[in-house]
């Protein structure tokens, strides 16, 4: 192995040095062609510090180049690397800088946690997000308590009348009334026997339809020459032919709008009905008819969907008597 050692000793310490103190080896061709070093069969090249101890520089005959001072030198703030392809000597790349770092260590342990920062101010409220699906329905709760009963609705449409019950039988005769004083004396001939009067003193409830519903009399029945009564005693015929006085009288515990009238043969005498405009609870009727023997007398509420109840006693009454 060659040792230069003729080279100032200001240019010893670098690789500047070696090139510039080798080229004066072979000053007749220093500016002519690279200075080459051909190093012996196992050996190498070296650089020493002037007392010859310490090696600064060595390239060993593998190609290997160290710098065995390099350790015990400053550290410096930049790298340097080298061409793979040149050898070149200069700056590291980003690339090849970025490489130098070693693998990510393990993360170490977790540090203890840091005293809690003040609350940030709220955040701006998000968007109403979309309505989640019905969940299932819950089991049916206990019954509540009753609540408070509500006032009474009004009265309903009155139902429709039910049929005429059977007539009661006759109550007993009540006992005769003290003689009324004697009347004037008629000019005419005598009072003929042909009359009758009947009654409903029991407070009868009658079922009134539109078409009609006959008072039955069955009570203080004073029949005389003939006359006839039906077996509901609402129905009475006439014995002979002639002119008859006919008056009724019909009395009800509540004022109706219901009509009264009497029915000769099945139909309406004028001058026997009442129509009232308003409300009453007293119909009365007189007059002179001329009736034919097997004429039918019977009187009757009409007119309205309801019930009345007569008056007890005098409630309903109907007196025919023959004036010629």
């Amino acid at each position: 192995m060659h040792t230069i050692s003729s080279c100032p000793r200001h240019r010893r310490h670098a690789i500047a040095a070696l090139i510039a103190c080798t080229a004066s080896l072979h000053f007749a061709a220093a500016n002519a062609a690279d200075v080459s070093i051909t190093l012996p069969p196992g050996g190498g090249f070296s650089v020493r510090s002037s007392g010859g101890t310490d090696e600064r520089l060595r390239v060993q005959s593998d190609g290997a180049v160290l710098l065995p001072a390099l350790p015990a030198s400053p550290q410096q703030g930049q790298l340097a690397c080298f061409d793979g392809a040149s050898g070149r000597l200069g700056n590291c790349s980003p690339a090849a800088a970025s490489a130098l770092a070693g693998p990510t260590g393990a993360t170490g342990p977790a540090g203890p946690g840091g005293a809690t920062g003040a609350t940030g101010a709220t955040g701006a409220q998000g968007a109403t997000g979309a309505t989640g699906s019905s969940g299932a329905t819950g089991a049916t709760g206990p019954i509540g308590l009753a609540g408070a009963t509500g006032p009474a609705g009004p009265q309903g449409l009155q139902g429709v009348m039910g049929a005429t019950g059977l007539t009661g039988a006759a109550g007993a005769t009540g006992t005769a009334g003290a003689t009324g004083a004697t009347g004037p004396a008629g000019t005419g001939g005598a009072v003929s026997a042909v009359s009758m009067a009947a009654h409903n003193t029991a407070g009868s409830t009658i079922a009134v339809l539109l078409g009609g519903t006959n008072v039955p009399m069955p009570q203080a029945q004073n029949l005389g020459g003939g006359f006839l009564a039906n077996g509901s005693s609402d129905v009475f015929t006439v014995p002979t032919t002639g002119r008859y006085r006919v008056k009724y009288a019909m009395r009800t515990t509540a004022s109706t709008l219901a009509s009264a009238r009497v029915l000769i043969n099945g139909a309406s005498y004028p001058a026997l009905t009442e129509v009232p405009s308003t409300s009453t609870n007293r119909y009365l009727g007189e007059t002179i008819v001329t009736l034919i023997a097997g004429s039918t007398l019977q009187a009757q509420f009409y007119g309205m969907l309801g019930s009345v109840t007569l008056d007890g006693g005098a409630g309903a009454t109907l007196i025919v008597e023959q004036m010629d």
